[in-house]
């Protein structure tokens, strides 16, 4: 049996809230999906979606990803089902793929968007060629048979090649929602209206509304068209994870092996893998065959390793050689690489600062460019120029279509999309987006030691004993026994320690201390293993010097001394060359750690890091942390244990490295699955990089719009600077395709930045 007791007030009030939480979990059926979302075509769909699911009963959490064409949910299934939700998405005009096989659904939301893409390419291909056509036939065959010509032009324009602007402007609006629909079905129903003004009155030019009831489809499905092919790009490292994991496996049974879909494989199951194919569950191999392994995706390791009976193996990895049977252990999304594919999908759906503030601007940009293109008409038509009403539609239907709240919808999810998916792919995990706005601020980074600095897996160097020799052995294994129960390091050395010397193992009671050590009831007297000042006060008289190097654990039962074990560890790969850029960056660096202080400043000496804290309890860590904030600095907490939760949870920036603790890695921000701290300076890079982006992508359509408005409103035309509404049409278009190719020139920055 085994007890954990939290002693500390604040680590008992945070489970006090962890408890509440639970319980509250309990009273309601919460569920977290992933649906693929058939027919978004640009941010402000995405938008949509977002904004109508998140004001249902029973939805929690609600966003659209235009990247990844899915929808992010977390809802409450007592008060809304699935298909509820559907119907909700299904009045905006968009579908989602509800079968819960997610193979199944991934494939249907394949077809469906192919589907999808070749209607666009199709419509696109017939806008191109009327806006061609009409384009000949006026200026270089002088509108010839303009009266019948005209009104077939206009209806293949305004009925198909914009037909689905206007159902789907429609459906919004009956909704409440305004986009770019909206605008283009508005502009190109301003042309008809002037188209049909036109034939009922003399002066007016005619082909300055078909023109613009032409042009203006056709250059937002080129812009839609290349938008979406660049889109495509943005989420080909999330797509490169998603199909790491195969969609059948051959299941053993018996003495056969048959094919089945992977969703039919269950814990406990085995599967047979043959050379070339990746493994689909996390399990153990069973067969008494040794093979290589390729776990590149897992470790980031190109080279091949080798696994025989025994060995664990894990889901998207290559199996090499020999062919092998692995008994399942975990599968699906219980995986390791299922939980890196949750974790990215997750965090696509966050949505830090600049995206908050896109959104909230998108909120009002449709009904403020409504406002403004009436406005423009109306003081070019009563103002300016009275009567003048050609001209004043043509720069009432330029601001509708030249105005792009799509650039602002594109700016942030584009590169979020390419810098997760591409830091994954890294063994780099943003578990939240707003991690990736506050690493490149950090003002100083606190570095936990075992686990983090070093690689955690010490070793016993020296065991001095203070008892006769006749019990050691009994002793040892007692410790041994109690040790067992701990996943601390030190606790795992010791263990191991013992079983090489031969030591047993018996049950016991375990209490825990955290930072301080075990404790284990006994009938000579309670039985102290941890560190010295916790061992003194089982009543221990003295506690001698001790000439031992390393991390230190002190063992006594009652009053009686009984042994000192020495353990050392070895650093994290690059922990020294971090630290050392660490500091050119400016960064203030602290070691923040429980161990015994002399152990604590050899590491420290060694890598570099001039402020050290040791001996530490967990809430000194918090506190230490705190104080730094205090100072008005950026914080980040990198570690991997239970005595590092309070700091990760107060930290502005919370860092977990790989093989740390359930609860660390859950609270961590960001999550690197590799022992190398190197990776930190990457995952500092990579965040600076698309920060740059996004601010970049942001401002480029805050500029765009706030430029190409008043152009369009004609504001400068005294000197001479003009355009049409099919002009705007394809600045508009242009302006998301500039938006979608910045992101996608992340990838390269990325991967310039890796290389280094």
């Amino acid at each position: 049996m085994f007890v954990v007791h939290l002693s500390q007030r604040r680590s008992d009030s945070l489970r006090f809230y962890l408890d509440l939480l639970f319980l509250y979990r309990l009273t309601m059926k919460q569920t977290t999906e992933y649906i693929p979302i058939v027919g978004m075509h640009c941010a402000g769909c995405a938008a949509a979606v977002t904004n109508k699911l998140q004001g249902v009963t029973g939805v929690l959490e609600a966003t659209a990803q235009i990247d990844t064409r899915s929808l992010y949910i977390v809802y409450d299934a007592e008060q809304i089902t699935r298909e509820q939700i559907a119907e909700q998405v299904a009045s905006l005009g968009f579908s989602l793929i509800l079968t819960t096989d997610e193979t199944e659904a991934m494939s249907q939301a394949l077809e469906q968007e192919r589907r999808s893409a070749r209607q666009l390419a199709w419509r696109t291909a017939i806008g191109a060629a009327l806006t061609i056509g009409v384009m000949i036939w006026m200026y270089l065959l002088g509108g010839v048979g303009e009266r019948w010509v005209a009104p077939l032009v206009a209806l293949v324009a305004y009925l198909y090649v914009a037909g689905p602007f206007h159902w789907r402007a429609l459906k919004q609006l009956r909704r409440g929602v305004m986009g770019m629909d909206t605008l283009v079905s508005l502009s190109t129903t301003c042309s008809v209206i002037g188209l049909l003004l036109a034939y009922g009155s003399e002066g007016h030019q005619l082909h300055l509304y078909l023109d613009a009831l032409v042009m203006i489809p056709a250059f937002v499905l080129i812009g839609k068209w290349l938008e979406q092919r660049a889109s495509a790009s943005t989420a080909s490292a999330l797509r490169a994870l998603l199909d790491l994991t195969p969609r059948e496996a051959s299941l053993v049974v018996g003495e056969e092996t048959r094919r089945v879909p992977l969703q039919l494989v269950q814990p406990g199951m085995t599967v047979r893998v043959r050379p070339g194919e990746a493994i689909p569950v996390d399990g153990v191999i069973t067969s008494q065959s040794v093979t290589h392994i390729n776990e590149q995706t897992i470790t980031g390791e190109a080279a091949a390793v080798e696994r025989g009976e025994g060995d664990k193996v894990f889901a998207g990895t290559i199996c090499l050689s020999t062919a092998i049977e692995v008994r399942a252990e975990s599968v699906g999304a219980d995986t390791a690489l299922g939980h890196i594919v949750s974790t990215v999908r997750k965090t696509l759906a966050d949505k830090p600062p600049l995206r908050l503030l896109a959104d909230r601007i998108a909120q009002y940009f449709v009904p403020a460019i409504l406002f403004l293109g009436a406005l423009t008409f109306a003081l070019w038509y009563w103002v300016v120029e009275p009567g003048a009403l050609d001209l004043a539609a043509r720069y009432a239907i330029s601001v509708l279509v030249i105005a792009c709240p799509c650039a602002l919808g594109l700016a942030t999810p584009t590169a979020l999309t390419v810098a997760v998916g591409e830091s994954a792919r890294r063994n780099i995990l943003f578990a939240e987006a707003a991690a990736l706005e506050t690493l490149p601020r950090v003002d100083a980074f606190l570095m936990d030691k075992t686990g983090t600095l070093t690689l955690g897996s010490p070793s016993v160097t020296e065991l001095q004993w203070f008892i006769p020799e006749e019990e050691r052995a009994a002793m040892l294994s007692l410790v041994v026994s109690a040790e067992q129960h701990s996943l601390h390091p030190l606790a795992q050395a010791i263990v191991a320690y013992g079983e090489a010397q031969g030591a047993t193992t018996s049950e016991v009671t375990v209490t825990e201390q955290p930072g301080q050590g075990l404790l284990v009831n006994t009938a000579e007297g309670e039985l102290r293993i941890g560190r010295a000042s916790w061992v003194a006060e089982g009543g221990v008289a003295s506690i001698p010097p001790c000439d031992l190097t390393g991390s230190l654990v002190y063992v006594a039962q009652g009053a009686r001394l009984v042994a000192i074990i020495a353990l050392s560890d070895t650093l994290t790969p690059h922990a020294s060359e971090t630290m050392a850029q660490l500091k050119a960056q400016g960064k203030k660096l602290l070691m923040l750690t429980g161990d015994r202080k002399p152990e604590a400043q050899r590491i420290a000496q060694q890598i570099g890091i001039d402020t050290l804290h040791a001996e530490l309890m967990p809430q000194d860590k918090e506190t230490i942390l705190a104080s730094l904030q205090e100072q008005g600095l950026v914080v980040a907490m990198v570690g991997d244990g239970v005595n590092d939760g309070q700091a990760l949870a107060r930290a502005d920036v919370s860092i977990a490295l790989a093989g740390g603790s359930d609860l660390a890695t859950s609270m961590a921000q960001l999550v690197i699955s590799k022992p190398d701290l190197s990776l930190l300076l990457e995952a500092t890079e990579i965040a600076r990089q698309t920060v740059r982006t996004i601010r970049f992508n942001f401002l480029w359509a805050l500029l765009y719009n706030v430029i190409a408005i008043p152009i369009a409103a004609g504001l400068f035309t005294r000197w001479g600077l003009t355009i049409t509404p099919a002009i705007a049409a394809a600045a508009m278009a242009l302006s998301s395709i500039c938006v979608v190719v910045n992101s996608l020139l992340l990838q390269r920055r990325i991967a310039h930045t890796s290389s280094k």
